[in-house]
């Protein structure tokens, strides 16, 4: 499957995939040009490219190609809360970049490795997209059972790259958000689904909502079709019906076709008339002061630099600002200075409409 990297060619793919993460490209294009540039030398059978909720850490987006994308969303409801997500929040919480969880990393995921199984996959490789500890996004390989697991080699050049695309996942998707529309006003988007993921009601503004979203045909029974996104919604309430009753089910934030974030809520449906096992979901656009964080993300700002942002966005004052982190005054207008300096702008009022207006 894979061929053996010289030092030569491995350096030459590090540089290709640096190249690509750093040069302010689409999703799209840099997934494309960093494919291109490991597939020849790595190799694998399938591969799914993963995208996350920065604020809840819960994978929100997958870009599938298995083969068989039902498969890989019903694997958001069915799979993903019992031990994927605990696996990568293991992930993010140990600083690691590449694992390979159907290997020794993970010898206690049996349900796991039987689903991979059931589908023909004998090993999958992850490389987490992480900056700061934030998970931007991430690369899962698979390969089938009758091929040659992962070489050392491999892991190791991936562990390089990861930190890298970590970095170019978070351009893309801050330049996304800040080249996005906002949403036309069409009402609510509100979804109900019967439990086997078919829709049973759906308002106009819900179709918008799931074209934004994903791959969606307008069919009423689009059990097939519903974005990733969704599954997980699924997924996250029947885990908390499941559990102990003081689990709340999370919102959910996933970022749309143009750039916009949409926050999903689910809620399982009362049972009346006979029928049980319903989840509504309820869609809406975030407001810019709620996607702030993402723009002194891409700055490059110090968690203490974010901390003063977040608190000059609420209007406090240098007075108050030193008083709720409790640092000097003079230190406070240090940090500003060096905030100015990043984003490019002279005063208060300039940051304010960068970060929250892209102006």
């Amino acid at each position: 499957m894979n061929t053996r990297m010289t030092t030569s060619k491995t350096e030459r793919i590090v540089r290709e995939v640096m190249a690509s993460c750093y040069a302010g490209l689409s999703m799209a294009a840099l997934w494309e040009r960093v494919l291109a540039a490991l597939h020849p030398s790595v190799g694998w059978d399938r591969h799914c490219l993963v995208e996350f909720d920065p604020a809840s850490r819960l994978i929100v987006g997958a870009d599938s190609h298995t083969g068989d994308l039902t498969t890989m969303r019903r694997y958001f409801a069915d799979v993903y809360f019992d031990q994927d997500a605990e696996l990568f929040a293991r992930l993010i919480h140990d600083g690691r970049r590449v694992i390979l969880p159907s290997g020794r990393d993970a010898p206690s995921f049996s349900a796991r490795r039987a689903f991979l199984s059931a589908h023909g996959i004998r090993q999958d490789l992850i490389a987490l997209a992480a900056v700061s500890g934030e998970p931007w996004g991430g690369l899962v390989l698979f390969r089938d059972s009758h091929a040659r697991e992962f070489a050392p080699e491999t892991i190791s050049l991936l562990r390089r790259l990861a930190p890298h695309l970590g970095a170019g996942f978070r351009s893309a998707t801050l330049r996304s958000a800040a080249e996005a529309s906002p949403f036309a006003e069409t009402g609510p988007a509100v979804l109900v689904l019967d439990r086997h993921g078919n829709t049973v009601q759906r308002t106009a503004a819900a179709q918008q909502y799931l074209g934004e979203l994903g791959a969606f045909d307008g069919d009423g029974q689009m059990g097939q079709n519903l974005p990733a996104a969704v599954w997980l919604a699924i997924g996250a309430v029947r885990r908390v019906m499941a559990g102990p009753l003081s689990d709340a089910v999370p919102s959910i934030h996933a970022r749309g076709r143009t750039g916009c974030w949409i926050r999903l809520q689910a809620a399982a449906g009362e049972g009346v008339e006979g029928r049980t096992g319903d989840t509504i979901i309820v869609m809406e656009p975030l407001e810019p002061r709620e996607i702030s964080w993402l723009r002194p993300a891409t700055y490059g700002l110090t968690p203490r630099e974010q901390e003063v942002v977040d608190l000059v966005i609420r209007g406090a004052s240098t007075r108050e600002i030193a008083a709720a982190l409790i640092i000097a005054e003079s230190t406070v207008q240090d940090h500003l200075k060096h905030v100015f300096e990043k984003v490019g702008v002279r005063h208060r009022r300039g940051l304010v409409q960068r970060l929250l207006c892209n102006q």
